[in-house]
């Protein structure tokens, strides 16, 4: 995918809007300073396993993809770097999830699922500062309760239109 010497040392890459179905496993492996990837917009319909995970990558932008009502976001795939993700505005079945110990931004607003809320505590951990949930479908139950209330580092919590 990408090859090129000279844009080896690429901090950031905007790919969206561009049409793009598929993440192959060696699509970034020569993008070793990549820190932040925009593909939002994209009709992508799979990401090969570990596409992500060498990488330096901080930031993800997976916004907007026109996914597939059954498809399942595996996030052991991508980089234990990740410190902000965007999922937002997204068709999601299920969303796998290992704790990224230094994500401290997870956008989830807007998310056309029900099985998510089921999964929610899994991945909010206590050293996220900023969490979007607006427009989400999600059950407030007494687990997730305990895990807000762990939540010592929550500066910015945004849950606009949430049915509670």
């Amino acid at each position: 995918f990408i090859t090129n010497t000279f844009i080896r040392q690429l901090r950031e890459l905007d790919l969206s809007f561009n049409f793009i179905e598929f993440i192959h496993q060696n699509d970034f492996r020569n993008l070793n300073s990549l820190e932040s990837l925009y593909l939002s917009n994209n009709p992508i319909k799979s990401f090969a396993r570990s596409s992500f995970s060498s990488s330096k990558l901080s930031y993800l932008g997976l916004n907007s993809l026109f996914l597939d009502h059954n498809f399942t976001l595996d996030m052991n795939d991508f980089s234990v770097n990740l410190i902000s993700l965007d999922l937002s505005n997204n068709n999601l079945n299920q969303i796998r999830f290992r704790q990224l110990r230094k994500l401290t931004s997870l956008k989830l607003n807007n998310i056309k699922s029900t099985n998510i809320s089921f999964h929610l505590q899994n991945f909010l951990t206590p050293i996220l500062e900023y969490i979007d949930l607006s427009n989400f479908n999600i059950s407030f139950n007494r687990n997730l309760q305990f895990v807000f209330s762990k939540m010592e580092r929550l500066q910015y919590l945004v849950m606009a239109n949430v049915n509670l």
